[in-house]
Order: structure tokens, then C-alpha cells, then sequence
């Protein structure tokens, strides 16, 4: 089909493109031919995701670095104030985490709640992950809405 020269970032209604849901779904195959015809890789959908944001949400490690090597935005967030690396922290996704902070990612980058990265991963006990994070010098004593700290 890609001989054919299709538009690539066509998207769904709720502005999926294909990269998107190669990407969330962990089709590696899929993504390195999608690749090869230069997409729009910050390409968003109605949430703010991006498929950076996606695969790291699913820990696709591999496709992860497929992405980085086209410099997508790794600060891009979704409507909720969640950047790749807060949710891939999130989910426990330390090789990703490694992949994502090797871009230089805004580390002390809040939520929409006002809660820090560090805050979040100490409170998850994500010790790898906080481990990491402290490797990146953030902001420690950096407080969320409710006044709490990544020691509380």
C-alpha cells in the first residue's frame, strides 16, 4: 500500500493517525515503514497523546527509539498535563524512563494537579525510576497544589 504514496498522518475522527495505533499497539514493523515515509510524529490526538506518549504508556521500548531518532517533542503533553516520561513512570517503564531522559526532558515538568515527577514516583515507590530522576538534579523540595513535597 505505502507504494502507492498514501497520506500517512490521515487520521480517525478522534485524530488517530496510523503512527498512533502502530505505536500504542506495538506493531514495530508497521511503525519502521510508517518511519521510512516521514510522519508527522507529534501528531496528536483529541487527548493531547502523542505516539511517543502512547508506546511509552505501553513500554514498547523498541519503538520508543524508533521515535526519538525523529526528534519528536518529548515534553509534548495530553490534556492532562502528562508528558512521555511522567507516563511511562508511571507505569513502571524504567528502560523507556532511560530512553526519555536521554533526551534531555523537562524533568520538574508538573501535572495539571501541580504534582512533580519525583513526587509521583516516590509516592508509587518506583525506586528505579526515582533513582534516575535524582540522576537529572530536579527540583526536590518542589511542592504540589496541597502543599506536599516528594518526602511526604
Amino acid at each position: 500500500m505505502l507504494e502507492r504514496n498514501p497520506n500517512v498522518d490521515l487520521c480517525t475522527n478522534d485524530r488517530c493517525s496510523p503512527l498512533y495505533w502502530a505505536s500504542y499497539k506495538g506493531h514495530t514493523d508497521i511503525v519502521k515503514l510508517l518511519l521510512e515515509n516521514d510522519p508527522k510524529v507529534d501528531l496528536c490526538d483529541e487527548n493531547g497523546c502523542s505516539p511517543l506518549y502512547m508506546t511509552s504508556q505501553q513500554g514498547h521500548t523498541y519503538i520508543v527509539t524508533l521515535l526519538l531518532e525523529k526528534d519528536p517533542k518529548v515534553d509534548l503533553c495530553d490534556k492532562d498535563g502528562c508528558s512521555p516520561l511522567l507516563i511511562a513512570s508511571h507505569q513502571g517503564h524504567t528502560d523507556v524512563v532511560k530512553l526519555l531522559l536521554g533526551k534531555s526532558p523537562e524533568a520538574d515538568r508538573c501535572d495539571k494537579d501541580g504534582s512533580s515527577l519525583l513526587s509521583w514516583e516516590s509516592y508509587k515507590g518506583h525506586t528505579d525510576v526515582v533513582k534516575l530522576l535524582l540522576e537529572q538534579n530536579p527540583i526536590v523540595d518542589l511542592c504540589d497544589k496541597n502543599g506536599c513535597s516528594p518526602l511526604y
